[in-house]
């Protein structure tokens, strides 16, 4: 059961055809490419309730991946003592541990910290199908008093082609003695959450100001907008098609909330208060979280499909990834069957909002991870669950007696965010490794393999800490991370990623949602 953390988750005419078994089917690992979706299509932990992680979940798997970077223990490595910068390190994470999609590439570390009374500064870039950048700025550690520490978290991801895909900037401080405020915003194009959606054509901006009493409890404002890639509707400038203003209390135990939403048109209507119990969860995948895919590792194109679940067949709209399976009735609860979705409804009449029972239409079932379905003309497709949601137990208000919400915060707008520059540091070998030795399955890249840094493995007289290719005593330097030796690579520039300035744009102001700070 996963916890609520705060800090530190075109119709074809139907031939329905039974599902067959693994056994006369194939798996995800029959496809040899690499390359191919059912690969490279990325997974993500999402929530039913986003607003309950939308302020958080993007420090925690900042936290999360420096802590297993091993920092500890390179802090400063091979600094000379004249002013030369701390040789950055290779390192292979289990990044399911952290609760992002594993990448099967190596990350790039690098830690200083001039001295004791210095901030901790922890840099890292990941290179691959997505580019990642990341820098961590601490002045106090997180504690159980403290869940925020007093730091900054800035995090810039490209895809392979340059483009912007998300950004992520954090930032704590104290107030007094006892009280920290926490600052997020975070930008994220439409592509991460579905890949069903193109590039560029949705984007989501999120903000939050949060106010933490040590040992006790905090509240706050969360803002969030959507964006489209329409005349006049794009970020950061642009009239959002949605403004969600939501103000939130918590404890160690509950967690309440209270939304106020704004759409394009003017309609603008508000929630109930809601409780969500911290410690009780359950989980569904959502329509656009699956991905389906063919034999050859390719995205399914489209059409209807169908599912033996427990014997009885279940027929569905797929296209790529999104799978369109029957809705019902279930509780937010525990997500049992239920009768009543009595929702909130808007001045046209559509059911918007929160549910006001505690049910709601959720995917009846979910479809196993790795499961087959078939087509109308009896092919055989894979299912894999790429974006599955954790549902926070709604539970009666009473719960949250001890919470009360406050007046809306403003909260940072886009010029918050931090642009990381520079090029990616030059390192040598793998030098830490989540995989014990020899766990090829677990390990497809790197088989686990680890190198003592002060070792010359391939006896080439570049230690292994220098050594990009420790392995091969004809090779040893890869400025530019493509896999060949700088002395017979003809180009050895790295690319140049680059965030759109938008510093001179404003965001639309809407004083009533408490979202604009500058």
């Amino acid at each position: 059961m996963n916890k609520l953390v705060i800090s530190s988750k075109t119709a074809l005419a139907a031939l329905l055809v039974m599902i067959t078994t693994h056994a006369s089917g194939f798996t995800r690992d029959d496809v040899t490419d690499k390359s191919k979706p059912i690969w490279t299509d990325f997974t993500a932990d999402l929530y039913h309730q986003f607003v309950s992680q939308t302020p958080f979940r993007g420090l925690n798997v900042a936290l999360c991946t420096f802590n297993s970077s091993e920092y500890q223990n390179f802090t400063n490595f091979k600094e000379d003592g004249e002013g030369a910068t701390s040789q950055a390190y290779k390192a292979n994470l289990n990044d399911n541990d952290c609760s992002v999609d594993e990448r099967n590439d190596a990350y790039i570390f690098r830690s200083i910290q001039q001295d004791s009374d210095s901030p901790l500064v922890i840099e890292s870039w990941l290179q691959g199908l997505l580019m990642n950048r990341a820098k961590l700025t601490v002045e106090e550690e997180v504690s159980d008093a403290n869940p925020f520490g007093i730091m900054s978290v800035v995090r810039n991801v490209f895809g392979s082609s340059g483009i912007s895909l998300y950004r992520l900037s954090t930032q704590s401080q104290r107030l007094d003695d006892s009280a920290i405020q926490y600052k997020m915003m975070t930008w994220v194009d439409g592509h991460l959450i579905s890949q069903s959606t193109p590039i560029g054509q949705q984007s989501e901006f999120y903000s939050s100001n949060i106010i933490y009493q040590e040992n006790d409890s905090g509240y706050g404002t969360v803002s969030g907008f959507v964006f489209l890639e329409q005349p006049g509707m794009t970020f950061p400038d642009g009239n959002p098609y949605r403004i969600n203003t939501t103000n939130l209390a918590f404890n160690s135990d509950f967690f309440l909330y209270q939304e106020t939403v704004r759409v394009m048109n003017g309609a603008t209507w508000s929630s109930a208060e809601v409780c969500l119990d911290r410690d009780s969860s359950w989980r569904y995948v959502p329509n656009f979280g699956y991905g389906v895919y063919d034999a050859n590792g390719d995205r399914f194109a489209g059409g209807q499909l169908t599912y033996d679940n427990q014997g009885v067949l279940e027929s569905f709209l797929a296209a790529g990834t999104v799978a369109n399976v029957p809705a019902a009735c279930r509780s937010i609860e525990d997500g049992s069957s239920a009768t009543n979705c009595d929702y909130e409804y808007d001045q046209s009449g559509n059911p918007v909002g929160i549910a006001l029972t505690g049910a709601e239409m959720i995917p009846a079932f979910d479809i196993p991870d790795g499961a087959l379905v078939t087509g109308d003309d009896g092919t055989e497709y894979l299912v894999r669950q790429l974006k599955p949601r954790t549902v926070y137990a709604q539970v009666a208000i009473d719960n949250c007696a001890g919470l009360s919400l406050q007046e809306t915060l403003s909260t940072p707008d886009h010029t918050f965010a931090v642009q990381l520059d520079g090029d990616v540091p030059a390192t040598g070998a793998l030098l830490v490794n989540a995989y014990e030795a020899g766990d090829v399955a677990g390990d497809p890249s790197f088989s686990g393999a680890v190198y003592d840094p002060d070792e010359d493995a391939d006896g080439d007289g570049v230690l292994n800490y220098r050594d990009a290719f420790p392995e091969d005593a004809d090779k040893s330097v890869d400025a530019d991370y493509d896999d060949v030796d700088d002395a017979e690579d003809t180009d050895v520039a790295q690319t140049v990623y680059q965030l759109p300035d938008y510093s001179d744009l404003v965001m639309q102001d809407y004083p009533e949602k408490g979202t604009k700070e500058n």
